[in-house]
Protein backbone atom coordinates (compact mmCIF):
# COMPACT_ATOMS: atom_id res chain seq x y z
CA UNK A 1 0.00 0.00 0.00
CA UNK A 2 2.66 2.40 0.79
CA UNK A 3 4.32 1.73 -2.68
CA UNK A 4 1.07 2.15 -4.44
CA UNK A 5 0.78 5.32 -2.79
CA UNK A 6 4.27 6.59 -3.40
CA UNK A 7 3.61 6.19 -7.13
CA UNK A 8 0.88 8.01 -7.05
CA UNK A 9 0.93 11.69 -8.39
CA UNK A 10 0.34 13.84 -5.35
CA UNK A 11 -2.71 15.24 -5.29
CA UNK A 12 -2.34 19.14 -5.88
CA UNK A 13 -0.49 18.54 -8.94
CA UNK A 14 -3.68 17.02 -10.24
CA UNK A 15 -5.59 19.70 -8.45
CA UNK A 16 -3.16 22.39 -10.30
CA UNK A 17 -3.93 21.15 -13.53
CA UNK A 18 -7.95 21.81 -12.64
CA UNK A 19 -7.24 24.74 -11.34
CA UNK A 20 -4.95 26.28 -14.35
CA UNK A 21 -8.40 25.29 -16.68
CA UNK A 22 -10.53 26.39 -14.05
CA UNK A 23 -8.54 29.97 -14.06
CA UNK A 24 -8.70 29.74 -18.03
CA UNK A 25 -12.43 29.55 -18.19
CA UNK A 26 -12.66 31.79 -15.55
CA UNK A 27 -11.16 34.45 -17.39
CA UNK A 28 -12.47 33.65 -20.47
CA UNK A 29 -16.12 34.29 -18.90
CA UNK A 30 -15.11 37.60 -17.53
CA UNK A 31 -13.56 39.11 -20.99
CA UNK A 32 -17.55 37.74 -22.27
CA UNK A 33 -18.90 39.76 -19.63
CA UNK A 34 -17.07 42.92 -20.32
CA UNK A 35 -17.89 43.00 -23.86
CA UNK A 36 -19.23 46.05 -25.14
CA UNK A 37 -22.82 46.70 -25.03
CA UNK A 38 -23.76 47.24 -28.58
CA UNK A 39 -25.86 50.44 -27.23
CA UNK A 40 -22.65 51.94 -25.89
CA UNK A 41 -21.50 53.54 -29.11
CA UNK A 42 -24.94 54.88 -30.00
CA UNK A 43 -24.75 56.72 -26.53
CA UNK A 44 -21.15 57.74 -26.73
CA UNK A 45 -22.33 59.69 -29.74
CA UNK A 46 -25.34 61.06 -28.86
CA UNK A 47 -23.50 62.34 -25.71
CA UNK A 48 -21.18 63.91 -27.26
CA UNK A 49 -23.58 65.56 -30.05
CA UNK A 50 -25.51 67.16 -26.84
CA UNK A 51 -22.44 68.05 -25.29
CA UNK A 52 -21.40 70.05 -28.55
CA UNK A 53 -24.43 71.44 -28.36
CA UNK A 54 -24.43 72.97 -25.05
CA UNK A 55 -20.82 74.28 -25.40
CA UNK A 56 -22.04 76.30 -28.73
CA UNK A 57 -24.90 77.67 -26.97
CA UNK A 58 -22.99 78.67 -23.79
CA UNK A 59 -20.32 80.25 -26.33
CA UNK A 60 -23.22 81.95 -28.77
CA UNK A 61 -25.18 83.16 -25.98
CA UNK A 62 -22.02 85.01 -24.48
CA UNK A 63 -20.80 86.42 -27.64
CA UNK A 64 -24.31 87.57 -29.16
CA UNK A 65 -26.26 88.38 -26.03
CA UNK A 66 -24.55 91.75 -25.01
CA UNK A 67 -25.30 92.87 -29.05
CA UNK A 68 -29.02 92.39 -27.88
CA UNK A 69 -29.60 94.19 -25.04
CA UNK A 70 -28.28 97.10 -26.60
CA UNK A 71 -30.80 96.66 -29.83
CA UNK A 72 -33.73 95.93 -27.22
CA UNK A 73 -32.54 99.46 -25.38
CA UNK A 74 -32.25 101.34 -28.53
CA UNK A 75 -35.87 100.04 -29.50
CA UNK A 76 -37.57 100.95 -26.28
CA UNK A 77 -36.12 104.55 -26.79
CA UNK A 78 -37.61 104.39 -30.28
CA UNK A 79 -41.23 102.72 -29.15
CA UNK A 80 -41.16 106.23 -26.35
CA UNK A 81 -40.67 108.13 -29.61
CA UNK A 82 -43.44 106.67 -31.65
CA UNK A 83 -46.09 106.64 -28.74
CA UNK A 84 -45.28 110.52 -28.32
CA UNK A 85 -45.71 111.58 -31.48
CA UNK A 86 -49.32 109.68 -31.78
CA UNK A 87 -50.73 113.28 -31.07
CA UNK A 88 -49.90 114.61 -34.61
CA UNK A 89 -50.85 111.80 -36.45
CA UNK A 90 -54.04 111.54 -38.12
CA UNK A 91 -56.73 108.62 -37.53
CA UNK A 92 -55.36 106.32 -40.17
CA UNK A 93 -51.93 106.62 -39.66
CA UNK A 94 -52.96 106.23 -35.86
CA UNK A 95 -54.73 102.94 -36.58
CA UNK A 96 -51.38 102.00 -38.31
CA UNK A 97 -49.49 102.80 -35.15
CA UNK A 98 -51.70 101.11 -32.83
CA UNK A 99 -51.84 98.00 -34.97
CA UNK A 100 -48.02 98.10 -35.18
CA UNK A 101 -47.69 98.53 -31.16
CA UNK A 102 -49.30 95.67 -30.14
CA UNK A 103 -46.94 93.07 -32.21
CA UNK A 104 -43.99 94.57 -30.77
CA UNK A 105 -45.85 94.60 -27.20
CA UNK A 106 -46.14 90.64 -28.09
CA UNK A 107 -43.14 90.24 -29.94
CA UNK A 108 -40.38 92.55 -29.43
CA UNK A 109 -41.29 95.04 -26.37
CA UNK A 110 -41.85 91.55 -24.25
CA UNK A 111 -38.17 90.48 -25.55
CA UNK A 112 -36.36 93.39 -24.35
CA UNK A 113 -37.83 93.72 -20.73
CA UNK A 114 -38.18 90.04 -20.51
CA UNK A 115 -35.61 88.15 -17.99
CA UNK A 116 -32.42 86.48 -19.59
CA UNK A 117 -33.68 83.37 -19.40
CA UNK A 118 -37.46 84.08 -21.32
CA UNK A 119 -35.74 85.65 -24.25
CA UNK A 120 -36.14 84.22 -27.70
CA UNK A 121 -33.04 84.85 -29.56
CA UNK A 122 -29.99 84.69 -27.56
CA UNK A 123 -31.03 82.71 -24.63
CA UNK A 124 -29.44 79.58 -23.56
CA UNK A 125 -32.23 77.77 -25.35
CA UNK A 126 -32.35 79.85 -27.88
CA UNK A 127 -28.79 79.48 -28.75
CA UNK A 128 -29.15 75.84 -28.53
CA UNK A 129 -31.88 76.00 -31.64
CA UNK A 130 -29.66 78.15 -33.58
CA UNK A 131 -26.55 75.04 -32.54
CA UNK A 132 -28.81 72.73 -33.95
CA UNK A 133 -29.67 74.48 -36.97
CA UNK A 134 -26.23 74.65 -37.86
CA UNK A 135 -24.91 71.15 -36.93
CA UNK A 136 -28.09 69.61 -38.83
CA UNK A 137 -27.17 72.20 -41.97
CA UNK A 138 -30.79 73.46 -42.07
CA UNK A 139 -29.79 76.97 -41.21
CA UNK A 140 -33.20 78.75 -41.15
CA UNK A 141 -31.43 81.69 -41.34
CA UNK A 142 -34.03 83.11 -38.46
CA UNK A 143 -31.25 84.88 -36.92
CA UNK A 144 -27.50 84.95 -37.26
CA UNK A 145 -24.41 86.12 -35.31
CA UNK A 146 -23.72 89.42 -35.90
CA UNK A 147 -20.61 90.16 -34.19
CA UNK A 148 -17.31 89.54 -35.86
CA UNK A 149 -16.25 87.19 -32.55
CA UNK A 150 -19.80 85.02 -33.22
CA UNK A 151 -18.93 84.95 -36.90
CA UNK A 152 -15.69 83.70 -36.34
CA UNK A 153 -16.74 81.14 -33.98
CA UNK A 154 -19.46 79.96 -36.39
CA UNK A 155 -16.94 79.19 -39.16
CA UNK A 156 -14.75 76.82 -36.48
CA UNK A 157 -17.94 75.33 -34.61
CA UNK A 158 -19.24 74.29 -37.74
CA UNK A 159 -16.11 72.63 -38.64
CA UNK A 160 -16.63 70.74 -35.33
CA UNK A 161 -20.27 70.19 -35.06
CA UNK A 162 -21.40 68.87 -38.41
CA UNK A 163 -19.10 66.14 -38.54
CA UNK A 164 -19.78 65.02 -34.96
CA UNK A 165 -23.80 65.14 -36.11
CA UNK A 166 -22.99 63.26 -39.17
CA UNK A 167 -21.22 60.60 -37.11
CA UNK A 168 -24.01 60.27 -34.90
CA UNK A 169 -26.33 59.25 -37.52
CA UNK A 170 -23.44 56.67 -38.79
CA UNK A 171 -24.00 54.77 -35.44
CA UNK A 172 -27.31 55.72 -34.99
CA UNK A 173 -28.06 54.28 -38.73
CA UNK A 174 -26.03 51.04 -37.95
CA UNK A 175 -27.51 50.55 -34.89
CA UNK A 176 -30.82 50.72 -36.08
CA UNK A 177 -30.37 48.75 -39.29
CA UNK A 178 -31.30 45.07 -37.40
CA UNK A 179 -34.95 45.80 -36.08
CA UNK A 180 -35.51 47.91 -39.61
CA UNK A 181 -34.31 44.89 -41.59
CA UNK A 182 -36.47 42.48 -38.80
CA UNK A 183 -39.38 44.76 -39.33
CA UNK A 184 -39.22 44.87 -42.93
CA UNK A 185 -38.95 40.87 -43.24
CA UNK A 186 -41.37 40.18 -41.03
CA UNK A 187 -44.08 42.55 -42.82
CA UNK A 188 -43.00 41.05 -46.17
CA UNK A 189 -44.00 37.01 -44.61
CA UNK A 190 -47.01 38.50 -42.98
CA UNK A 191 -48.17 40.02 -46.80
CA UNK A 192 -47.31 36.50 -48.33
CA UNK A 193 -49.02 34.95 -45.49
CA UNK A 194 -52.43 37.35 -46.53
CA UNK A 195 -51.84 36.67 -50.28
CA UNK A 196 -51.28 40.17 -50.73
CA UNK A 197 -47.74 39.68 -51.99
CA UNK A 198 -46.68 36.11 -54.04
CA UNK A 199 -43.20 35.73 -52.86
CA UNK A 200 -40.19 37.03 -50.99
CA UNK A 201 -38.11 37.90 -53.31
CA UNK A 202 -35.67 40.68 -53.47
CA UNK A 203 -38.00 43.36 -55.07
CA UNK A 204 -40.61 42.78 -52.80
CA UNK A 205 -38.31 43.74 -50.03
CA UNK A 206 -36.90 46.58 -51.42
CA UNK A 207 -41.02 47.50 -52.64
CA UNK A 208 -42.11 47.06 -48.77
CA UNK A 209 -39.26 48.72 -47.48
CA UNK A 210 -39.82 52.13 -49.74
CA UNK A 211 -43.80 51.78 -48.64
CA UNK A 212 -42.54 51.51 -44.88
CA UNK A 213 -40.77 55.15 -45.21
CA UNK A 214 -42.26 56.42 -46.90
CA UNK A 215 -45.58 56.15 -44.44
CA UNK A 216 -43.43 56.41 -41.82
CA UNK A 217 -41.90 59.61 -43.16
CA UNK A 218 -45.39 61.05 -43.93
CA UNK A 219 -47.38 60.15 -40.09
CA UNK A 220 -43.85 62.03 -38.86
CA UNK A 221 -44.58 65.14 -40.84
CA UNK A 222 -48.64 65.36 -40.34
CA UNK A 223 -47.98 64.62 -36.40
CA UNK A 224 -45.36 67.31 -35.92
CA UNK A 225 -47.61 69.86 -38.15
CA UNK A 226 -50.10 69.24 -35.35
CA UNK A 227 -47.82 69.83 -32.70
CA UNK A 228 -46.37 73.30 -34.21
CA UNK A 229 -49.87 74.13 -35.70
CA UNK A 230 -51.21 73.81 -31.55
CA UNK A 231 -48.02 75.23 -30.29
CA UNK A 232 -47.81 78.20 -32.95
CA UNK A 233 -51.35 79.17 -33.94
CA UNK A 234 -50.37 78.73 -37.19
CA UNK A 235 -52.58 77.23 -40.32
CA UNK A 236 -52.57 73.35 -40.49
CA UNK A 237 -51.11 73.76 -44.10
CA UNK A 238 -48.39 76.56 -43.30
CA UNK A 239 -47.15 74.31 -40.23
CA UNK A 240 -46.92 71.10 -43.09
CA UNK A 241 -44.96 73.58 -45.19
CA UNK A 242 -42.23 74.07 -42.15
CA UNK A 243 -42.50 70.70 -40.89
CA UNK A 244 -41.50 69.58 -44.52
CA UNK A 245 -38.77 72.04 -45.23
CA UNK A 246 -37.01 71.16 -41.66
CA UNK A 247 -37.29 67.51 -42.18
CA UNK A 248 -35.82 67.25 -45.92
CA UNK A 249 -32.83 69.68 -44.68
CA UNK A 250 -34.04 72.72 -46.83
CA UNK A 251 -34.59 75.36 -44.45
CA UNK A 252 -36.03 78.38 -46.85
CA UNK A 253 -36.12 80.47 -43.57
CA UNK A 254 -38.65 81.91 -45.51
CA UNK A 255 -41.12 80.73 -42.36
CA UNK A 256 -40.15 79.74 -39.31
CA UNK A 257 -41.46 80.05 -35.45
CA UNK A 258 -39.59 83.42 -34.94
CA UNK A 259 -39.77 85.02 -38.38
CA UNK A 260 -43.68 84.44 -38.84
CA UNK A 261 -44.60 88.13 -36.93
CA UNK A 262 -41.77 89.65 -37.82
CA UNK A 263 -42.80 89.16 -42.00
CA UNK A 264 -46.68 89.77 -41.14
CA UNK A 265 -45.76 93.48 -39.13
CA UNK A 266 -43.38 94.33 -41.89
CA UNK A 267 -46.44 94.13 -44.19
CA UNK A 268 -48.34 95.90 -42.40
CA UNK A 269 -45.87 98.76 -42.31
CA UNK A 270 -45.52 98.82 -45.84
CA UNK A 271 -49.11 98.49 -47.29
CA UNK A 272 -49.96 101.64 -45.25
CA UNK A 273 -46.99 104.30 -46.33
CA UNK A 274 -48.23 104.63 -49.72
CA UNK A 275 -45.89 106.46 -51.90
CA UNK A 276 -45.73 110.10 -50.02
CA UNK A 277 -42.50 111.48 -49.11
CA UNK A 278 -41.95 110.90 -45.54
CA UNK A 279 -43.22 113.52 -42.24
CA UNK A 280 -40.78 114.16 -39.55
CA UNK A 281 -43.70 111.89 -37.64
CA UNK A 282 -43.35 109.24 -40.41
CA UNK A 283 -39.62 108.90 -40.09
CA UNK A 284 -39.45 107.32 -36.86
CA UNK A 285 -41.79 104.83 -38.10
CA UNK A 286 -39.38 103.82 -40.80
CA UNK A 287 -36.11 103.96 -38.45
CA UNK A 288 -38.09 101.10 -36.14
CA UNK A 289 -38.75 99.03 -39.58
CA UNK A 290 -35.14 99.61 -40.03
CA UNK A 291 -33.80 98.25 -36.59
CA UNK A 292 -35.89 95.27 -36.79
CA UNK A 293 -33.96 92.24 -37.55
CA UNK A 294 -33.83 91.22 -41.38
CA UNK A 295 -35.11 94.48 -42.78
Amino acid sequence: MNEISLHMPPADVETSGCGAEGVYHSVAGSSQKRKRSPYFLPVLSVTLVILVLVWGALVFMHLEQPRERAQAAEFLALKAELENSLLNMTETEQEVLRRYLAFTERYLYTRATAPEDDRVSWSFMGAVYFCVTVVTTIGYGTYTPETEAGKGFLLFYALVGIPAFIVMLTIMSETLLSPINMLIKQTVVLLVKQRWLRSTSSVSVSSVAIVLLATFTTLFVLLWSCAFAAYNEWPYLDAVYFALVTVTTIGFGDFSPDTNALVSSHVLLTQNRGNTQPQPRECTMLRVAEWMPGY
